[in-house]
């Protein structure tokens, strides 16, 4: 069995080779779970990276914990969600 996969791990679909922050998680009724991959920096146009999102069983965990999700109030981050920092 894999690794548990957490928001702000560094993670590698190991099919594709695409490597990155895990960014999101997502959990579908028909139970094929997925991993939204972000990577790290900006492309070379000065741009950035596209999120793409993979089959959970395929994705391995590269370095526990390279980003730390901070959860902030709605109010305080100026709408809803999750607000990634690195820590």
């Amino acid at each position: 069995m894999s690794e548990r996969i957490e928001l702000g791990d560094l993670v590698r679909d190991t099919i594709s080779q695409y490597e990155g922050i895990c960014l999101a998680k997502v959990t579908y009724l028909t139970g094929c779970d997925q991993v939204g991959i972000k990577p790290q920096g900006m492309k070379k146009d000065g741009g950035t990276h596209e999120t793409l999102y993979f089959d959970e069983p395929f994705v391995e965990v590269v370095r526990k914990s390279a980003i730390k999700p901070v959860v902030l109030r709605a109010a305080d981050a100026g709408g809803p969600g999750l607000v990634i920092t690195q820590g």
